[in-house]
């Protein structure tokens, strides 16, 4: 991310909505007022409750955390990008 005090946030949506359960799948990377180009390898993993059975369209996005400015998100530079999906059960009481 290149920016001077700016907050960048890499989200899944799972038809058009983030995780409300049990939490969002998220990563989030804050330059602390310093202007930088950095490039580092992330792994964001996550588990989502409350999906409706049949298609769904999963989306990765990007945008600014919360009360800061977004930075130059560049996503993904020279490199190799695997999403996996899991369908799980849910536990059985």
């Amino acid at each position: 991310m290149i920016g001077n005090g700016k907050c960048n946030r890499w989200y899944f949506t799972f038809n058009g909505n983030e995780c409300s359960g049990p939490i969002p799948i998220d990563a989030l990377y804050h330059t602390a007022g310093i202007s930088i180009n950095s490039h580092r390898a992330v792994t964001i993993e996550g588990l989502c409750s409350g999906i409706k059975a049949g298609v769904v369209n999963v989306e990765f996005k990007v945008g600014a955390c919360v009360g800061y400015l977004v930075g130059d998100a560049y996503t993904s530079w020279n490199g190799h990008n695997r999403v996996i999906i899991e369908e799980v059960n849910p536990p059985q009481p």
